[in-house]
């Protein structure tokens, strides 16, 4: 047992590939093939033709509940198998291979983040808590707070068990599947809700919206990888 320990907190092998290591959790080779998300709208996480914005909201056209978006990486490599690991496989050594890979981002983005009141996981329904045992953003999140240092609120925003997964649905059915799934309890500051990978994102929004109506002013998305 204590060897098993020693190995996870001084790991010799790759968590990906299993190659040789020295005192890290991913080779070199593993690191090397991740992928940053750079070229997105931080308004609306969209594409970004020229400058700083895209043009839906330079010109306007969408309201979103988030104020400014956090993107780690394209859903591929390293990052891709470290959350389907952990979210499907219980692997929670996981989640050193997601805080490895996150802290470069958060510590480009540490000015904004020292606006953080609260920092809040996406989630799970009872449901699929029942059936994981646990919920994979929240051990995420508390792996991160080391390097946000605000306190984490896991209980305020819940998640109704009615909504079909995303995964299985088209852009349409994602948007109607999560209408009113989520609600909270009162809260108010600046929230950095973390989630794992962005598709459309209407989960997001439609999270965010609970917390703006619950009293949030303000909201930052943070989220691991885009699809």
């Amino acid at each position: 047992m204590l060897k098993r320990i020693f190995q996870v907190l001084y790991p010799e092998q790759c968590f990906i590939c299993h190659q040789s290591v020295d005192d890290a959790v991913l080779c070199d080779s593993c690191y090397a093939q991740t992928e940053r998300q750079w070229n997105y709208c931080e308004s609306c996480c969209g594409g970004l033709l020229t400058g700083s914005h895209c043009l839906p909201c330079e010109l306007n056209e969408d309201v979103h509940p988030i104020d400014h978006y956090i993107v780690g990486y394209h859903y591929h490599h390293a990052m891709r198998d470290a959350i389907i690991r952990l979210k499907f496989n219980h692997k929670m050594h996981m989640v050193r291979v997601i805080k490895a890979l996150i802290e470069p981002v958060l510590i480009e983005h540490k000015d904004l983040l020292e606006t953080i009141d609260w920092i809040v996981p996406m989630p799970v329904d009872r449901v699929r808590l029942a059936g994981r045992g646990f919920n994979h953003m929240l051990e995420v999140v508390n792996s991160l707070q080391s390097l946000i240092d605000r306190p984490v609120e896991y209980d305020k925003l819940h998640k109704h068990a009615f909504s079909i997964p995303q995964s299985n649905l088209s852009k349409y059915e994602r948007a109607t599947n999560l209408r009113n799934a989520f609600e909270c309890d009162q809260i108010s500051g600046h929230v950095l809700l973390v989630d794992d990978v962005l598709t459309t994102g209407k989960t997001l929004q439609f999270a965010s919206q609970a917390l703006k109506n619950a009293g949030v002013d303000r909201i930052t998305a943070l989220v691991l990888a885009k699809a």
